[in-house]
Formats: structure tokens, C-alpha cells, sequence
């Protein structure tokens, strides 16, 4: 179980980094492309948002564990502090971590499902038409919602409030979204915004998107009907969106910038052949992001590995289970030793290799089978870091130990949990 949650948090990590840089990256592209390149290029740069997460499953450089039989003296010396000899730990647990985004993101989905099912309910019933559904209430933005079956949905004074011409460029609007696929694109951000719900650039990303969303969508109508451009930008003023936003739903008029959204109709014409171009610097962009999120990627945490030790006869077992942090990286090998034994855990990250030796045995004369003695020894690059003569601890309690260096290149903790095996 503790495996399971290691790599579940290694994942959140790293996917976190990974979109970190997407959007930093798509940040810049919006802005670099804006001026020369079309609407619908612009919007294209979003697809490195979920293109970007896949560089978490590229292969990273194998961490390996082995198990040696090293001649270790140890000293009476110490170096490290002993913090505890129980099972409570001062940093946050794996689990305890996956607990808290749980629960984030189950709060945040629900938010954004009650928003949905408020809007739903503002519409009323609604009638079918051939091209749209018309809402029972007035005051209400024309909008594609919906997912599995998007529906157009209009305001109930829809034919009043709007001549025909406007009608069609309303209509023609909702279609566009539809044909891009935009409800689906929608989803996939309301999903982004429930995993990474504690990520501080996602709101304004947000906003961006549905404004790019907007925007491309625009320029696509005015791309085929050029001749009613000034009719489609009267037809924009006349539009307003009345209550909260709306997760599933690609509503005509929202909080978009007006201004910015003329000028890209204004502008849209000018740049209708250089698609082939965009879409080159997009996939340039996206190697970039992806290259540089694997390469700030965390190692992936050490699948558990057990090294019998083949003891003498009669040897009482001991399974020693660890949690090691190195330098902020979290690996959680484990080790099984026969009493007096002496094995070694070698961790080998991307910059350093580690070697914690380690002896286990029964506390002599203590009157308590429960009762044990351990040694450790810490390593890095074949020079000694942290060295413990000796820690007494009960069966199936938790040994802490941590070195804190300056400047911060050799930080160690370790947590061990010995327990008698079957």
C-alpha cells in the first residue's frame, strides 16, 4: 500500500511540473503568436496543456537497489540526531498528502457540478426546435452545453430580441463550437481544474482558454461570412450573459474582453494562411515543454525489493521496511537481515549514489524478545554522511533518524521499521 501511494504522489508530482511548464509555455506562445498568427493558432497552443502530462510516462534513468555484505566498522561516534523512536513522523505521509488532494478535489468537482446543475435550473424547460433548444426564461446568453448531448440552448426571446440575420450568426457560432469539439475541450478542463485544484496559474489559465475558446470561434464565422462582420460584432453588443460561469457549457457572451475580441474579428482575415506555420512553432513548443518537464521530473520512488540474506540456521529474521528522503527525494526500499546481520541499500539518483548500510539485532540480556538494536551507516559518492552507532527501538516501531548539511546537499531522514518475519 505505501508503494501504491509513492508512486500515486511521485505522478502528482511530476504532472504537476509538467503542466507548470505547459502553461508557462503556452503563456508565451499566446502573447509571441497574437499579432501574426490566426485566432485558431492561438487556441491550437492549448493542446500542450494534456500533451504535456504524457511526458510523465516517458522512460526515466532506472533506479536500482542493491544488497551487499559490507565490512562497515562503526564507530561510537554520531553525527545525526535521533528525533524519535515512534511510529509519528514530522512530515506529511504520502498518504496523509493523497488525502488532502482527495479531498480537494472532491470539493472542487462538486463546486463545479453544482454550478452546472444552477445553470441547468435557470434554464427551465426547454423546447426543441429543428436547430436549438429554447429556453422557458429570458435573459439567458445563447450557449452549446452539454457533453454527451450538447444541445444549443437560446433565450425564450430569442426570435424577438434578435432579427434573422442575427439569428443565423448566433446559430453558425454555437455550430462552430460544436464542430471543434470545444464541450469535450471543456471537459478536459474542468478535469485539469479538479486533479491540479491547489495549482495557482490554473484560474487564470482558465480564463485564457475560454477567452481563446471565444475568440477562434469568432474568427471561424467571420471566416466564412465576412460580409456580415459588422453585422456579427453588432450582434455581440446586443448579447449579454447574466449570472455565474458555467463549467459544460460554451456560452456566446461571457466575461471575455469585448474590446479584444473586435480587434481579433478585425484582424482574423489577415492571417488565414499561416496555419501550416503555427502549427510547426505549436509542435516546436511542445518538444521544448516536454524536454524540459522530463528533465526536472523526480526520480521515480524504488519498487520495494527484499534481499534474503540466506542467514545461518536457527537466525532469528528481521524485515526492515524504510522511508528515505534524500536531498527531498523519497525512496522506500526495504531489507531482510538475520540477527547480526550486516546489508546495504544502494540508491542511485540522478546526480549522486547513495549506500545506507545497516545491522539489526536482538537487544542482549534485556529480558525482552521484543526489544532491538541497530547501526546504521550513510554514504554518498563513497563518502561517509551520516553515521549511527546504535538505536533501540521496539519490534514494529518506527526509528527516525535526519542529517540537515549547509548548504542543503546532503539532507538525510530516515524512518525504519523493523518487524520480526515469518
Amino acid at each position: 500500500m505505501s508503494t501504491g501511494f509513492s508512486m500515486s504522489v511521485w505522478l502528482l508530482t511530476n504532472a504537476t511540473i509538467a503542466l507548470t511548464f505547459a502553461l508557462f509555455t503556452v503563456a508565451i506562445l499566446r502573447r509571441v503568436l497574437r499579432p501574426v498568427f490566426a485566432p485558431t493558432g492561438i487556441y491550437a497552443c492549448w493542446a500542450l496543456l494534456p500533451l504535456s502530462l504524457l511526458s510523465v510516462f516517458l522512460p526515466h534513468k532506472p533506479t536500482g537497489v542493491q544488497m551487499a555484505e559490507p565490512a562497515t566498522n562503526l564507530s561510537s561516534d554520531s553525527v545525526a540526531t535521533v528525533l524519535s523512536q515512534s511510529a509519528t513522523s514530522m512530515t506529511l505521509s504520502d498518504s496523509t498528502i493523497l488525502w488532502l488532494w482527495a479531498t480537494g478535489a472532491i470539493c472542487t468537482l462538486a463546486f463545479m457540478v453544482f454550478a452546472q446543475y444552477r445553470y441547468q435550473r435557470r434554464l427551465g424547460k426547454l423546447t426543441a426546435h429543428q436547430a436549438y433548444w429554447c429556453a422557458s426564461r429570458t435573459g439567458i446568453s445563447p450557449a452549446l452545453t452539454g457533453v454527451l448531448h450538447p444541445r444549443i440552448i437560446v433565450p425564450a426571446d430569442f426570435t424577438e430580441h434578435y432579427n434573422s440575420s442575427e439569428q443565423t450568426l448566433i446559430l453558425a457560432h454555437e455550430q462552430q463550437h460544436l464542430k471543434h469539439g470545444d464541450h469535450w475541450w471543456n471537459l478536459l478542463v474542468l478535469l485539469l481544474h479538479t486533479v491540479f485544484w491547489f495549482h495557482p496559474l490554473l484560474p487564470m489559465a482558465k480564463r485564457w482558454f475560454r477567452s481563446d475558446q471565444e475568440i477562434a470561434c469568432d474568427a471561424a464565422v467571420v471566416g466564412r461570412h465576412p460580409q456580415h462582420t459588422a453585422a456579427y460584432i453588432a450582434t455581440m453588443l446586443k448579447t449579454t450573459l447574466q449570472g455565474q460561469a458555467v463549467p459544460l457549457a460554451c456560452t456566446w457572451q461571457s466575461h471575455h474582453p469585448l474590446k479584444e475580441r473586435v480587434m481579433r474579428i478585425q484582424q482574423a482575415r489577415q492571417h488565414r494562411y499561416r496555419r501550416p506555420l503555427a502549427s510547426i512553432l505549436i509542435a516546436t513548443g511542445f518538444a521544448a515543454c516536454a524536454a524540459l518537464s522530463w528533465a526536472s521530473q523526480t526520480t521515480a520512488p524504488l519498487t520495494q525489493a527484499v534481499a534474503d540474506q540466506t542467514p545461518s540456521s536457527g537466525k532469528v529474521r528481521y524485515m526492515i521496511s524504510n522511508t528515505v528522503v534524500l536531498n527531498g527525494n523519497r525512496y522506500q526500499p526495504k531489507i531482510m537481515l538475520a540477527d547480526g546481520d550486516t546489508g546495504s541499500i544502494r540508491i542511485e539518483d540522478k546526480q549522486s549514489q547513495w549506500e545506507i548500510v545497516m545491522k539489526v539485532s536482538a537487544v542482549p540480556d534485556s529480558g525482552n524478545p521484543g526489544k532491538v538494536q541497530a547501526s546504521m551507516v550513510v554514504n554518498k559518492d563513497g563518502k561517509q554522511v551520516v553515521k549511527v552507532p546504535k538505536l533501540i527501538s521496539s519490534l514494529n516501531k518506527t526509528m527516525t533518524i535526519e542529517h540537515s548539511s549547509d548548504p542543503k546537499t546532503d539532507d538525510v531522514r530516515i524512518e525504519s521499521l523493523v518487524a520480526q518475519a515469518s
